[in-house]
């Protein structure tokens, strides 16, 4: 599916569905994929990849939208106690260092986001204000994020 507004570039937004033996691999697969020809603006995780050539407001509103979608969905998939145990569900096998389970992590959780070739952490994305987000759509991500974080342990304070 392509999303365009007038005088911006589109935003391409391709749905998959996920590996639930193993979510992040397919993650990595499709980022290793892009290999040097990655878009300036990409965002993948299990159930989605969103690109885009400007890190425009459309291209921040459908990355959130997937990232909230697959937290109400692994929720759903997965419950409380598996979640909670991060550990039995995510490519964890054996020790890895703590940069691995990290990435490892991203990629099963909050999917990862990369402008011009830089990796962009969730907590640094742009204000939803910036992204012209409106009150419903921010308390949609707003409680899906709260029940992610509860899910892994966080306080969502």
């Amino acid at each position: 599916m392509i999303i365009h507004q007038d005088g911006q570039p589109p935003v391409s937004v391709q749905r998959h569905q996920p590996d639930l033996e193993d979510p992040g691999a397919e993650v990595w697969k499709r980022i290793e994929s892009f290999a040097g020809q990655a878009p300036p603006c990409l965002y993948v995780n299990p159930i989605g990849t969103i690109s885009c050539d400007e890190p425009i407001p459309e291209f921040f509103r459908a990355a959130r939208e997937f990232q909230a979608k697959w937290c109400k969905r692994y929720q759903a998939l997965f419950g409380r106690r598996v979640l909670r145990s991060v550990s039995n569900w995510v490519t964890w096998k054996g020790y890895q260092s703590h940069d691995t389970r990290y990435w490892d992590r991203a990629a099963c959780f909050t999917g990862i986001l990369f402008i011009n070739d830089t990796f962009i952490p969730p907590h640094q994305w742009p204000d939803r204000k910036q992204t012209g987000q409106n009150r419903r759509q921010d308390r949609n991500l707003v409680n899906a994020k709260n029940r992610c974080q509860s899910d892994k342990g966080i306080d969502a304070g």
